[in-house]
Parts: C-alpha cells; sequence; structure tokens
C-alpha cells in the first residue's frame, strides 16, 4: 500500500501568514485614511448624529444625545473654547500680592487680600443647582470633572453653561 505523505506545515509558519495579513490589512486602513480625502478632524462637527445613532444602537446602558453648547461647532472650536477657559498655561495675571524678590521694590505693589472671597457673590450666573447622582457613585468623577468644566465655561464667557 502506497501512503501518501501530508506535508505540514510548521506552526511558526502560520503565525508568519497571521502576521503577514495584519499588516498588510494596516497597511491599507492607513492608506485608505490618507488618501481618502476625509474632512480634517479640526473641521468636524463635534456633534455627529450618525456617530449619536451608532452608539444607541448598541443597547449600552446609556444613550448619547445632542449638547446645546456644542451644536454646529467644529473641533477647532471646542480646541479654542477649551484651550482659553480650561488651559494649563497662564491666562491670568500674575497675583500681585506675592512678593517677587526679583522684582525691584520701586515695581511691587501692594495688594490688600481681602479677609473673605465668596464665590457664588462674585460669579452669581455660575452657581449651579446641586445634582444628585442617585446610587450609582462611580459616575461621581465624571460630574464632579463636568461641574468643574462648566465652572470654568460660565467664568470665561459670564453665562450659565
Amino acid at each position: 500500500m502506497f501512503e501518501r505523505s501530508k506535508k505540514k506545515v510548521p506552526a511558526n509558519q502560520n503565525h508568519m501568514y497571521a502576521i503577514y495579513f495584519f499588516v498588510g490589512v494596516c497597511a491599507i486602513a492607513t492608506l485608505v485614511a490618507v488618501f481618502s480625502g476625509n474632512q480634517k478632524i479640526e473641521d468636524r462637527d463635534i456633534i455627529d448624529d450618525t456617530q449619536i445613532l451608532v452608539h444607541n444602537g448598541q443597547g449600552h446602558q446609556f444613550k448619547h444625545g445632542p449638547n446645546e453648547l456644542f451644536q454646529h461647532l467644529s473641533m477647532a472650536d471646542a480646541r479654542k473654547m477649551f484651550t482659553s477657559a480650561l488651559s494649563d498655561t497662564n491666562q491670568i495675571d500674575q497675583c500681585a500680592s506675592s512678593v517677587n524678590p526679583e522684582m525691584p521694590e520701586d515695581q511691587q505693589e501692594e495688594i490688600e487680600v481681602p479677609d473673605e472671597y465668596d464665590w457664588r457673590k462674585e460669579y452669581p450666573n455660575c452657581v449651579q443647582p446641586t445634582r444628585s447622582i442617585g446610587q450609582n457613585c462611580s459616575s461621581s468623577y465624571a460630574f464632579a470633572s463636568l461641574s468643574a468644566v462648566e465652572d470654568r465655561i460660565c467664568m470665561s464667557k459670564q453665562e450659565t453653561v
């Protein structure tokens, strides 16, 4: 009897084919992304109704929806808004009451620091009601972050967000 000998492909060669396939798909995806002529990210609208519909159709525990603050704004507009209201850069004049030993004495100002400061009196439009997060404590970080962002935007625009 004659037996057919089956050629066995070494296991590492199968892995190489998978790696070649993956690299090829990545290369094609990169070329499509670069040469497709899509809008630049800066020009895209912040609120994309298509993405909202996709997310809401996936059965997540929460639903996305449009936000009036970001309606009709581009990503570039949002970057400008957050850069001016939430930047690490010093956009606020340095506190004149801090003594700078390198500054000549005749240029230093004497500033009286008030005994009290109430943010609610200084920015009455920015005071928001307390929100309840209910039993879901895992979202408290999100509410704290959004509240800080909301306050900074309100302070810069002098209007409630």
